[in-house]
């Protein structure tokens, strides 16, 4: 491994490689792109983005991909820098950021297994993990 390759993520305190995935809604991937752990999510998805700008250029007319994620990103930031690298990627892709999960979503999913106490599925969300 090349020591280009590594960096440290401070708010996941991860060291190495950070892996970006595209899949679809049943998980099989579409593209994969990895970058320094110090690399934001959000700059990990426009360079995907960039790699492979001929796949969603290549859609049918009217065709659209909907990239759903996580709360941690900054949709404004991603429409403006997809923007950049070519204009009519708006018009292929929407970014939809998942909803941001409840305490009462939390405490009933809790209430209901008493054993889960990390990941609670709410909708959509359970796309994106």
């Amino acid at each position: 491994m090349n020591i280009e390759t590594k960096g440290f993520c401070w708010y996941k305190s991860t060291n190495g490689i950070k892996r970006h995935l595209l899949v679809d809604v049943l998980g099989n991937p579409y593209f994969v792109h990895c970058t320094p752990a110090k690399v934001s999510d959000d700059d990990g998805l426009v360079a995907m983005i960039r790699e492979n700008k001929r796949y969603f250029g290549d859609l049918p007319v009217g065709g659209r991909v909907t990239i759903l994620l996580d709360n941690d990103y900054h949709r404004e930031h991603l429409e403006r820098e997809i923007k950049q690298i070519e204009p009519e990627l708006l018009s292929r892709i929407k970014i939809e950021i998942a909803e941001k999960i409840t305490s009462e979503q939390r405490t009933g999913a809790k209430a209901d297994n008493p054993a889960n106490n990390g990941f609670v599925v709410i909708k959509k969300r359970w796309i994106v993990e």
